[in-house]
């Protein structure tokens, strides 16, 4: 148990040095987690500098699937603006569709889709490769090119 020092004696002083106490442990906490979202901004703009350049970034929350016309495929935008950090990378993979976390050169998980089956659009896109920048994202992705 928490023993108040000898010179507290009544307790009015008690619920003082309570207070105290919590105070002190409220500001602890508080820089803690100053410190913690800190560290996670420096670290994800640091994972932000090393997002290929080269790649698309997947643009939409339902483009184009691989049953859409590769007319329409065209018409939509395939790039934004590289302002979010890329988790995931989905590009052609043996003739499939393979999904990887950046900076991997095997994919984690292959989807059965021949590319060659795809609109030429679909076909281009997944040859330079759709960045995604979280895991809603690529769900919508993997359901557009598997349903």
């Amino acid at each position: 148990m928490y023993k108040l020092p000898d010179n507290v004696q009544n307790t009015a002083e008690v619920i003082a040095v309570k207070k105290l106490n919590i105070g002190m442990l409220s500001c602890a906490v508080a820089l803690a987690a100053v410190l913690v979202v800190s560290l996670a901004m420096t670290e994800s703009s640091r994972e932000t500098e090393k997002m290929p350049s080269s790649t698309s970034v997947y643009s939409s929350s339902k483009p184009f699937s691989s049953q859409g016309s590769a007319s329409a495929a065209a018409s939509l935008p395939s790039t934004v603006s590289a302002g979010k950090q890329a988790v995931y990378l989905v590009k052609t993979y043996n003739g499939k569709i393979g999904i990887f976390r950046v900076e991997t050169d095997k994919p984690f998980r292959v989807l059965d889709v021949n590319v060659n089956s795809l609109p030429k659009a679909d076909q281009e896109l997944l040859r330079s490769g759709i960045s995604v920048q979280s895991s809603e994202e690529l769900q919508t992705i993997i359901e557009d090119y598997v349903s």
